[in-house]
């Protein structure tokens, strides 16, 4: 999933994603 030749942005884009969404599942 994490490819080296993908920006860092949108890698942390992505992870600000799950990461919202694990949050909003959570509570």
């Amino acid at each position: 999933m994490l490819q080296p030749s993908q920006t860092d942005s949108n890698s942390l884009s992505d992870f600000l994603i799950c990461l919202m969404t694990g949050t909003i599942i959570l509570f």
